[in-house]
């Protein structure tokens, strides 16, 4: 009797730590994928700010950007920008930006891609109001798992710098906090002209014939 008291003392002292120890590696493994997914979901956002040629528009739970002028004719397109906005219900930064298909008929698609201003490329909800554009929007998540994202900025758009993110991820007890800061590499706040408080994107002729 003395021998299997002992016996079920030690077995239940052995599954007690197993259970500690396997408990104690799942919560590790929580939290190095809370770290992944956050590494993951800021170095999308990093790159598509470093990417910009503008931030046009911004809150701080948006954001617009313009890629540059990627068909070269001087103006700013629905299909240059790309729009983000932090969703606290489904704890996403989501994309929406327009995608022609490479095969369309390039007369067809200058005749559908919109000339935006400034001001209208601003406004994050311009692409639903774009019918030639519409059926063309592509949608997805950049960041996910995200419990909280704040974006602030070093000058007001469409002036901004720099954007800078205050994130944090993960779950439970398994939270990661991220501040980073992102520049576009070749701003083209150089050329916005201020017009009693309207900028205008006036870019210079070389650009227009060099743009890719």
């Amino acid at each position: 009797m003395v021998a299997l008291s002992i016996v079920s003392i030690i077995a239940v002292t052995v599954t007690g730590m197993a259970i500690a120890v396997t408990n104690a590696q799942s919560s590790t493994d929580d939290q190095n994928d809370s770290l992944q997914s956050a590494r993951c979901s800021m170095a999308n956002l990093e790159r598509l700010v470093r990417q910009a040629r503008l931030v046009t528009g911004a809150s701080a739970s948006t954001l617009a950007l313009w890629m540059g002028d990627l068909n070269a004719d001087g103006q700013i397109n629905a299909d240059e920008m790309i729009y983000l906005t932090y969703l606290p219900s489904q704890r996403t930064v989501h994309l929406k930006t327009v995608k022609f298909p490479a095969n369309m008929n390039a007369a067809t698609k200058e005749q559908l891609d919109a000339d935006l201003t400034v001001a209208q490329s601003s406004d994050v909800s311009i692409l639903g109001t774009l019918a030639g554009c519409t059926p063309y929007i592509t949608e997805y998540d950049v960041a996910v798992n995200v419990n909280s994202m704040m974006f602030s900025f070093s000058g007001a758009a469409p002036l901004t710098q720099a954007v800078i993110f205050a994130a944090q991820f993960g779950s439970g007890g398994h939270t990661v906090s991220i501040n980073s800061t992102a520049r576009p590499r070749a701003s083209a706040t150089s050329n916005l002209v201020n017009n009693s408080g309207t900028y205008t994107l006036c870019l210079p002729a070389c650009e227009v014939t060099n743009a890719s």
